[in-house]
């Protein structure tokens, strides 16, 4: 008893001396303290500084002075940010101060054997958008997202309505899911069209993923494919920083009824595009260095590059996809033709097998075959399943995403850089005009001045359009950069995949091998078991020396 008393006590000294350490003296560490640390500190850092915490906690509802209070408890030293037990001690304050006691650090003392108090405080997404806007108005050309936090965004799903649609023109519908909006909606395809639109016209210079085609009299599998890249389409937006907050998508994910899409076209008729309501577009000149626009082709080459090998590994998936099908076919052939021999009773009738009952022997042993050769089938369609949904929507997701960069600097190059030309080839043009006319002594009319300021003001438009172009495209690169973390999950499914699949084949593979070995049942087998081994021991492969004997 003494030394269970001793070890417990050194272990409660141990835990008292790492909370001193921390900061914290008392009471044990909720799961909410961790989740707003995750949630605020900025990535790459273990310290939260002055101005996010400020921004947080303004969401307790707390006066600045008692803010202000907390805050000089929890950094004495005036560094000017917090560690993270730094942190956990200002929400417990927090919590404290909510509750009308003094901000004190011995007003903990009351929760030295229980769970330190949780302060009334925004929702941990909340938290982190509040960080993100405040990381973007200090540091506007850095996208401040790892890939995790990307996921965390939303997760949607589209399921396929299992009877089309219409009384006399039948359709297709989804539905579809979306967990951070919680709501579940039936959707057309042209409603995911008008979705498309919508977007592109309001976000020129964004990854808008590519819409898969609509086909008139489609067939079931191409129904599946589109169905697959419906759900990639909309992940790709609803885990975009900047797509996944318009209004547009989350009516979309939310309005319920019909003719949708219809009813957004009508509401975001001729909308106007990012660059006359982003903030940013106004500065863009001065966000975009020259190291910028020195860098936008190594990066668009690079990309091109990691969209080569990744359209590579999609087309292994694709085949890993359709190998495990084709084995499915032919499992499930040779399962119905095991069966049929199985039912045959003409094969045993005695004009035909005279007095060999050999056959007789082994109809039982062909529908035992025939029924782990349908189980075959079934493990290698479940194989394709899981090859699908763990590999091949991975990697295609991916690649559809650096599809939107390639898409994206294509759209730039067309709509802003060509412009761009043209539009300084005319002021020059005017410019050398206005030269020649000065030399002869003459001047413009009142007509040809106001064409010339025209376009000079038509010029600077689209100057500034180019740079606020380019600083998109910086951003929007970044997030390319950003996925390329989901890679190793990719091949973490192609593993855990092949994996699976080779296990539960090898199972029955072994189920199989104990049914032929004792095939036919008495002499039958035990002739075939002497004929394999002498055909055996007679192979080229058993008469050939090794070199090392």
């Amino acid at each position: 008893f003494r030394g269970r008393s001793f070890f417990a006590e050194l272990a409660n000294r141990e835990r008292t001396h790492v909370l001193n350490m921390a900061g914290l003296c008392f009471g044990t560490i909720p799961s909410l303290y961790r989740e707003v640390y995750s949630g605020i500190c900025p990535s790459g850092s273990s310290r939260i500084p002055k101005a996010i915490w400020q921004r947080c906690f303004k969401t307790t509802s707390l006066p600045d002075e008692t803010l202000e209070r907390i805050w000089g408890v929890c950094d004495p030293s005036g560094t000017g940010s917090l560690t993270r037990d730094g942190l956990y001690k200002s929400l417990a304050l927090s919590a404290v101060a909510q509750e009308g006691r003094a901000v004190e650090e011995r007003a903990l003392k009351s929760f030295r054997d229980s769970e330190l108090p949780t302060p009334t405080i925004a929702t941990v997404a909340e938290l982190r958008d509040t960080c993100l806007k405040l990381h973007r108005v200090k540091e506007p050309t850095e996208l401040g997202l790892v890939y995790d936090e990307l996921r965390s965004m939303d997760d949607v799903s589209v399921t396929l309505v299992p009877e089309k649609q219409g009384v006399v023109f039948k359709h297709v519908e989804y539905i579809v899911e979306s967990k951070a909006m919680k709501s579940s909606v039936r959707r057309r395809y042209k409603d995911f069209e008008s979705l498309y639109e919508i977007l592109l016209s309001k976000y020129p210079y964004r990854l808008i993923p590519r819409i898969p085609p609509k086909k008139v009299a489609a067939s079931s599998t191409f129904i599946e494919q589109r169905r697959r890249a419906l759900k990639r389409f909309l992940l790709l937006i609803v885990r975009h920083p900047v797509l996944a907050k318009d209004e547009v998508v989350r009516l979309f994910l939310t309005t319920t009824g019909h003719e949708v899409g219809g009813r957004l076209k009508d509401k975001f008729k001729n909308p106007a595009d990012e660059f006359f309501f982003n903030e940013q577009a106004r500065s863009a000149e001065k966000l975009v260095t020259e190291a910028n626009r020195r860098k936008y082709e190594r990066v668009h080459e690079g990309i091109t590059l990691v969209h080569r090998i990744i359209s590579w590994l999609l087309q292994a998936a694709h085949n890993l996809e359709g190998r495990s099908m084709g084995l499915s076919h032919d499992m499930k052939q040779l399962s119905a033709g095991l069966s049929t021999l199985a039912t045959d009773s003409s094969l045993i009738a005695s004009w035909t097998s005279g007095s060999d009952e050999a056959w007789a022997h082994m109809r039982g042993d062909c529908q035992r075959l025939a029924d782990k050769f349908s189980i075959l089938s079934r493990k290698a369609q479940e194989q394709a399943a899981r090859e699908a949904v763990w590999f091949t929507d991975s990697v295609h997701l991916f690649l559809d995403l650096i599809t939107s960069y390639q898409d994206l600097c294509d759209r730039r190059e067309r709509t802003v850089q060509r412009k761009h030309q043209k539009a300084l080839a005319k002021v020059q043009t005017m410019v050398t005009y206005k030269e020649h006319m000065e030399s002869q002594r003459k001047h413009m009319s009142e007509r040809e001045d106001s064409r010339m300021l025209r376009r000079d003001d038509e010029l600077q438009v689209i100057e500034k359009r180019n740079f606020f172009s380019l600083f998109c495209l910086d951003l929007e690169a970044q997030l390319v950069h950003v996925n390329l973390a989901q890679l190793p999950g990719i091949f973490q499914g192609l593993v855990a995949s092949q994996i699976r699949g080779c296990s539960e084949f090898t199972a029955v593979w072994e189920e199989l091998k104990a049914i032929v070995d004792s095939m036919g049942g008495g002499e039958l087998s035990s002739r075939r078991t002497k004929t394999v081994s002498t055909s055996s021991d007679d192979s080229p492969l058993h008469q050939t020396r090794s070199p090392f004997q």
